[in-house]
């Protein structure tokens, strides 16, 4: 297998301090469908400072990107998605959120252009639509095979009464029985915080010897509150090994004392550390999660413009493509498949239990 096409970087150009119509010295128009005005006006910014930072990084002679406000309405993407095609975009990037694909992609389809959206929600990919979002499949896939490996066999789990919460508990069923394991008991509830005290009560009618670890696939507040119930219901993690998601990527949780020796999947933190360092340095803040998502993104456009290819076998080169956040590629269903590692929860941040791969060919996924 040929290696992935690694997305070479240049030290980033001084910011620009307004968003432009557009922006790249190239002769292929790439669309940018991001939320520029309305409630998610802010996110939308920072992300498209991600995108700029991406261009000036490659130093890209043949890609132009083109920024269209979605304002995070399903109408308006869809109406950001016409105007896009109408004025020549090879390849629409975006939009940010699931409604906001569904209504985009249906446009392009219309006239057979390709979207790389910065969703996860694995519902609205296929069909010419790509999503750039970690999906939980592959974060509980990820982790459930190293726990293997550790003697874990035996679950419980903590889920949330909501879409995310339905994807993860799938998944960990599918991953639990691919490796010979045993799902012993799932608590579910509601997002309250109030909520949280009564599910952790209802877990500790379960044994907690018949089971080896516990998945809470949260973070922020919830994931802070979990960390002081479980302990104080007598699920000690001396006794049951904690596991999470990408949502435990907060450097701070190592302040909680019971995440300390926690596992969970995420990118080799020194690289996505980088990048947040590189956007920082660039404009004196720091950037939200999904940006290397969205830089990534602009980075896959470029080694598709250089090829003059926005095809989807372009676009699923089996080999992938490597950015800030490690290897990725898409699968025939349209939904990104990443190199993570499994890291550690400690008092100073994290440790890496199990590296990332670096080509697909020794992927740990």
């Amino acid at each position: 297998m040929k290696p992935a096409n690694t997305l070479v970087v240049v030290e980033p150009a001084a910011p620009i301090l307004e968003a432009p119509a557009k922006f790249g010295a190239g002769i292929v128009p790439v669309a940018l469908l991001l939320p520029l005005t309305g409630i998610h006006a802010e996110i939308g910014h920072l992300l498209l400072d991600a995108a700029q930072l991406a261009l000036f990084d490659l130093g890209d002679k043949a890609l132009e990107i083109r920024p269209y406000d979605t304002a995070g309405n399903p109408k308006r993407a869809a109406q950001a998605a016409q105007t896009a095609i109408v004025e020549g975009a090879a390849l629409l990037l975006g939009p940010v959120f699931s409604q906001t694909t569904v209504s985009a992609a249906k446009e392009a389809r219309k006239s057979s252009i390709n979207l790389v959206s910065f969703s996860n929600d694995q519902r609205v990919a296929g069909g010419g639509a790509y999503l750039m979002g970690l999906s939980p499949q592959q974060q509980i896939k990820r982790i459930v095979k190293y726990a293997r490996a550790q003697g874990i066999r035996r679950y419980a789990a903590l889920i949330p009464e909501s879409p995310y919460g339905r994807a993860i508990l799938r998944s960990l069923r599918d991953s639990i029985n691919n490796s010979d394991g045993d799902l012993v008991t799932v608590e579910f509830y509601l997002p309250e915080i109030s909520e949280l005290d009564a599910a952790v009560q209802r877990l500790t009618l379960t044994e907690t010897r018949s089971y080896d670890a516990i998945l809470v696939p949260e973070g922020g507040d919830r994931l802070r509150a979990f960390a002081a119930l479980l302990p104080h219901h007598d699920i000690h993690p001396e006794l049951v090994q904690y596991i999470g998601t990408t949502l435990w990527s907060n450097s701070t949780i190592g302040k909680e004392p019971a995440l300390i020796g926690g596992w969970f999947p995420a990118p080799t933190p020194d690289r996505v550390e980088r990048f947040r360092q590189k956007y920082f340095n660039t404009y004196q803040r720091l950037p939200p999660r999904i940006a290397t998502l969205v830089y990534d993104s602009v980075a896959l456009a470029a080694a598709l413009a250089r090829q003059r290819d926005f095809s989807a076998e372009a676009i699923s080169e089996a080999s992938g493509f490597s950015g800030v956040a490690g290897i990725f590629r898409f699968s025939n269903t349209g939904t990104a498949e990443r190199g993570l590692a499994v890291l550690e929860v400690t008092v100073d941040g994290f440790n890496v239990l199990s590296k990332a791969p670096t080509t697909f060919e020794n992927s740990n996924n």
